[in-house]
């Protein structure tokens, strides 16, 4: 089977890219030169470099990856929303008159707000509610845009992914924060007394994900997460694998409590 990865040299890209490559011809595109063998150079952005790759290049799934992240200082700049829905809008147009395919959409529990609660896939969208609301907009954009917009050829799956992490992660990630502390001092804090709840996914178990669904003729929206998970669980997890008998959690009462939860009937009943 014929794979590309959009976004290949981000961390999940990165791995998927080599989980699949063991059993299927896989090629990847992103704006960083990676040096992987299939991989090259692309700006989504470019409207005519986009069309071109695809008009000399047919794949039986796509994988897609590619989308401007938020940061602390980009959260509310609108040009984060306008950059991908121009990413979004030259995939659909250099997608127009493909052939048979399955493109499966990396979206994000952005999507939802970000409140206290357990969300379904067809519970009410409001990322106003979330720091990373112009992000969570942009991706329930791509859901809605590709569902409406690609030909009846392409089979369209759209997960909305939670807190991915794993070796490779960026170090401004919790567990990256944690273990940092650890090593450091011996010690973990935990702010709003690690009561916040998230839904979080090791990478390995993603990539899996992701090769069921390749070999599944299913579509859809699918919230994906292994569990929901509290920091100070979270770091009790860290400690026990990198700890010691020494290890000590410090609650520090103030910071962010939310309950926030995925429901994962859906993907787990598949």
């Amino acid at each position: 089977m014929k794979i590309l990865i959009t976004g290949v040299s981000g961390f999940v890209g990165k791995n998927v890219f080599k989980h699949l490559s063991a059993t299927h011809e896989v090629y990847g595109v992103s704006r960083t030169d990676l040096g992987y063998k299939n991989c090259q150079t692309l700006d989504f952005l470019n409207t005519l470099d986009v069309q071109q790759y695809f008009k000399e290049n047919q794949f039986d799934v796509i994988v897609n990856l590619v989308s401007r992240m938020a940061s602390v200082e980009t959260a509310k700049d609108i040009t984060l929303f306008t950059d991908n829905l121009k990413i979004q809008t030259n995939i659909i147009k250099a997608l127009e008159n493909y052939n048979k395919c399955t493109f499966i959409n990396f979206s994000s529990s952005a999507v939802y707000p970000n409140i206290d609660g357990e969300f379904l896939e067809g519970s009410t969208i409001d990322p106003s509610f979330n720091s990373d609301c112009l992000y969570g907009l942009a991706k329930f954009n791509s859901e809605i845009l590709f569902k409406f917009l690609f030909n009846e050829n392409i089979k369209l799956v759209n997960l909305r992914v939670g807190y991915v992490h794993g070796e490779g992660m960026n170090n401004t990630r919790i567990h990256k924060v944690f273990e940092k502390e650890l090593e450091e001092s011996n010690t973990i804090s935990v702010y709003g007394n690690g009561e916040r709840i998230i839904p979080q996914i090791s990478i390995t178990s993603l990539v899996n994900t992701v090769s069921s669904f390749i070999e599944s003729p299913i579509e859809g929206v699918y919230n994906v997460a292994d569990e929901n998970i509290s920091v100070y669980d979270i770091a009790k997890n860290i400690i026990k694998i990198k700890g010691n008998s020494s290890s000590e959690i410090i609650r520090v009462d103030k910071g962010n409590t939310t309950k926030f939860q995925l429901n994962l009937d859906k993907i787990n009943s598949i």
